[in-house]
């Protein structure tokens, strides 16, 4: 599962095993990652390039946008923990400074 779901993977599986605080919405989108790497080569055949909306292992909705899946989502279930995510064969690589360099436990006084 690993080797598929690349660097968004690795960094929400590194926070919950950091365990700092309540990580629960961490776990819940690890799994609903590992759900869209179970569906991704069937999605990628219906679906390449829309986005996708997952919750508890299932596919909630279909979207042109993000913002389109956004704006759904929270309309119908609030602001929970779902996964909303582009349907690509090749990931893209995101750079977060914040994440690199630890600042997102660094408190300026």
């Amino acid at each position: 599962m690993k080797a598929c779901s690349g660097y968004l993977y690795e960094l929400l599986s590194f926070f919950a095993r950091k365990g700092d605080g309540d990580m629960s919405e961490v776990k819940v989108l690890i799994k609903e990652l590992e759900a869209y790497n179970r569906m991704k080569e069937e999605l990628l055949k219906k679906y390449k390039d829309k986005v996708v909306a997952i919750k508890d292992g299932k596919v909630i909705g279909i979207y042109s946008s993000e913002e389109e899946a956004y704006k759904d989502i929270v309309e119908k279930y609030g602001p929970i923990p779902v996964l909303i995510k582009r349907i690509v064969r090749k990931e893209r690589l995101e750079y977060l400074p914040a994440y690199t360099y630890g600042l997102l436990s660094t408190v300026i006084r």
